[in-house]
């Protein structure tokens, strides 16, 4: 169901917030498969490249690429907000993101 909220996340699209409100921004996307936690992670919609895999939920949200390469780890800010932690985390395709980045929940 849309709007879920599951360990703190709501299942649906949080894109980076950045000042210039550009339309290719990195989004993360969270969809709940049962018990199982999901994400894409991209920085275009229309790009038919972004990263797939689990979500493993323990105070922060930790991202694991099915390819078994990337990881990635977000603090909850609150249901509608994440933001990115740095250290311990990926390149995100081939880029650092600066620590502290904010992902907005954004309705679609």
């Amino acid at each position: 169901p849309k709007n879920k909220t599951v360990y703190g996340i709501t299942d649906g699209t949080y894109r980076m917030v950045t000042a210039e409100n550009s339309g290719a921004k990195p989004f993360i996307h969270f969809t709940t498969e049962g018990k199982a936690v999901r994400f894409v992670f991209g920085a275009d919609p229309r790009m038919s490249y972004a990263y797939r895999g689990t979500v493993e939920l323990d105070g922060k949200v930790k991202v694991h690429a099915d390819n078994g390469g990337e990881n990635w780890i977000f603090e909850v800010i609150d249901k509608d907000t994440i933001a990115f932690v740095q250290q311990g985390s990926s390149l995100f395709m081939g880029q650092k993101l600066p620590d502290g980045t904010i992902f907005q929940y954004v309705e679609e």
